[in-house]
């Protein structure tokens, strides 16, 4: 039997659900995202009443999580990842900051020195 997964990345986890050919939920998993939520008087480009939204992630840490979501949601249902023929993919809407060389570049003022802070999240919580 075919298996297939959706992966929702959204502002606080990521999320999967493992289905079968029949369309039959047969697991879920969560796993938090760390969300980065300092004061950012710095960020003089962004207008005042959207500075109290600006929070920042990191790429690394949202891979890391849709991983170990997809791994979970396979072996607590129990089936052969083989058996998985396909995996769709929503995501919030977030900018993350690469250099020309595909690296993470710090989005965290105002020393702007952690590569892992590399995600600038817009939220209305």
């Amino acid at each position: 039997m075919a298996h297939y997964i959706g992966l929702d990345i959204g502002s606080g986890s990521a999320r999967a659900c493992l289905i079968d050919e029949k369309g039959d939920i047969l697991s879920v998993a969560v796993k938090d995202i760390k969300t980065w939520h300092e004061k950012a008087d710095y960020y003089v480009f962004m207008p005042l009443v959207s500075r109290a939204n600006y929070q920042e992630q990191s790429t690394e840490d949202i891979w890391s999580a849709c991983c170990h979501v997809t791994k979970k949601v396979i072996e607590d249902a129990g089936v052969d990842p083989k058996s998985v023929k396909g995996i769709g993919f929503d995501a919030t809407c977030s900018l993350a900051v690469l250099d020309g060389n595909e690296k993470p570049v710090s989005v965290s003022g105002p020393d702007f020195q952690d590569p892992n802070r590399n995600i600038i999240l817009w939220s209305d919580v």
